[in-house]
């Protein structure tokens, strides 16, 4: 006989069931139920393995066993509420009614809490359906599934902070689980948080080993790190075994093109062509891409209106084609470009923005601001959008209002030098010189050869009358123009360091000479 108490031989079931594993699970639940066959909780486990095995018919026998021994047996019951349709309302509504009174004569149990999460999610129920996964988590905190749920669906509802505790749940409760580590990894990898997405897949990958798709994203993550050498050895370690998997050829033509390797690059490029055909659909959409990167943009351009000319209707071909138009200095038609993809999708938050980049170059500032607005709502985090919004405004006359959005680029973008300099520019426009300091020694921190951070540190200094520190900052700005070759700017800022302090003449003086 089997050891090991029935409530522990459900529990190691309902573990790997957890686990996804419902062979190894109906292999227990069959051994449970030939020695114990007047068990009605042996018979409602293996209805369970069953049902997650789509033997429906099966599981409603086992169902019906269960209930003719014992009429009461809350697992039995919770497996009759599983079988209940989930496309209906009113089905939804009844399980979890039936779910409810099952908890108010068994609080702690798992599995019903787990599937009223479920049914609650269903009925659109967000909220109550993560309290039921939490309570779930509660009767049985080393499950993954319902921290697993809880997190994928809040994730889909825009809520990436609440799912990204539950993922780390996750992970604590299943150190040793691989697939729980490549989960969190890929959460945060769509995050764009790739410092975090790194330490699980890293996890992940020595717990799985050699497995497509671990080492195809954690390739992915490498790459969007700046690790390309290390993601030319995961996607290398790929193509040993999947010598045509196009992805994985792509991935690592990215990666070597990125470390300089032209030639093996090149060979790369020539093998994905011939993988998935010159003319095939997934040629059309990567190379205007990799033109684009490359800075080929009319050549990205010709591809793309072949593509408009055969009739593709797609959002992401004309928000290209508008891009490639744009750099091009071609607005008008970059405009329009944009306007048929909003009309496809007004719910893309790069569209907007690109839009509105158009009409800030045809001089439309209140046009671009509408459609940063409508960027930043869609996509809080898309730093461009924040930039657009504040150089509209900065063009509209509202510099006072865009310094917020270039604050926010700043944070988006903290290694941006374009986002500094366009709030230090506003923040002296507007006299707030305290402030336009410590964003100038952000800048030189950022850049500390070049003399502009210097130059704008000077000026500061000496609209607040430190007139010493403006002429130490100044003869900093001539020593870093001087050093890289620029004399005529070396020669201003050696001007300005003379003239730090000095009533500033008037303009007759200027014209004529002599004092005003």
């Amino acid at each position: 006989m089997h050891a090991g108490t029935l409530e522990e031989r459900i529990e190691a079931i309902l573990d790997l069931d957890d686990l996804d594993d419902s062979g190894r699970a109906l292999v227990l639940a069959q051994r449970l139920v030939a020695e114990l066959d007047r068990e009605p909780r042996a018979l409602a486990i293996r209805a369970r393995t069953r049902f997650k095995r789509g033997d429906l018919a099966a599981a409603q026998a086992d169902v019906d066993a269960a209930l003719a021994l014992d009429s009461q047996c809350v697992d039995a019951l919770w497996m009759r509420t599983l079988l209940i349709d989930e496309e209906s309302e009113s089905a939804n509504v009844r399980a979890i009614a039936e779910l409810d009174r099952l908890l108010a004569r068994q609080p702690d149990h798992y599995g019903c809490h787990l599937s009223r999460g479920w049914r609650l999610h269903l009925l659109g129920r967000l909220d109550e359906a993560v309290a039921a996964w939490e309570a779930a988590l509660r009767a049985r905190p080393h499950r993954r599934r319902p921290a697993a749920n809880a997190a994928t669906f809040l994730q889909e509802a825009g809520r990436a902070d609440e799912a990204s505790a539950f993922y780390e749940r996750t992970a604590a409760a299943n150190p040793d689980d691989g697939m729980t580590a490549y989960n969190v990894g890929t959460h945060y990898y769509q995050l764009g948080q790739y410092d975090k997405a790194i330490v699980h897949l890293d996890r992940g990958r020595h717990l799985l080993g050699e497995q497509n798709a671990i080492q195809h994203n954690r390739a992915l993550t490498l790459q969007a790190l700046g690790r390309h050498a290390e993601a030319v050895e995961e996607w290398s370690s790929v193509l040993l075994r999947e010598p045509d998997w196009d992805w994985a050829v792509s991935g690592r033509f990215r990666s070597l093109r990125a470390l300089g390797r032209n030639a093996e690059a090149d060979a790369d490029h020539a093998r994905w062509m011939e993988i998935v055909g010159p003319d095939s659909s997934e040629v059309l959409q990567a190379e205007p891409r990799r033109l684009i990167e490359a800075g080929e943009h009319a050549a990205a351009l010709r591809l793309l209106e072949k593509m408009i000319a055969a009739g593709q209707v797609d959002v992401d071909v004309f928000n290209l084609a508008g891009f490639c138009l744009a750099r091009l200095d071609r607005p008008a038609q970059a405009k329009a470009a944009y306007e048929r993809a909003l009309a496809l999708d007004d719910s893309r938050a790069y569209v907007h923005r690109n839009y509105g980049e158009a009409l800030l170059a045809l001089d439309d500032p209140a046009g671009a601001q509408a459609h940063a607005e409508t960027a930043i709502a869609l996509d809080p985090k898309e730093d461009r959008a924040h930039r657009l919004r504040g150089l509209a405004l900065v063009k509209l006359g509202r510099t006072a209002d865009a310094v917020p959005s270039f604050e926010q680029w700043v944070a988006l973008a903290p290694s941006s030098v374009a986002a500094l300099v366009q709030l230090i520019k506003a923040l002296q426009s507007l006299d707030r010189h305290a402030e336009a300091l410590t964003r100038c020694d952000e800048l030189i921190r950022l850049i500390p050869a070049d003399g502009w951070g210097y130059l704008k540190k000077g000026q500061s200094y000496e609209a607040l009358g430190n007139v010493a520190n403006a002429k130490l900052a100044y003869q900093k700005a001539a020593s870093s123009y001087l050093a890289a070759g620029e004399n005529g700017e070396a020669e201003h800022c050696r001007k300005a360091a003379e003239n730090a302090g000095r009533p500033k003449r008037g303009l007759f003086a200027r014209l004529f000479g002599g004092k005003d």
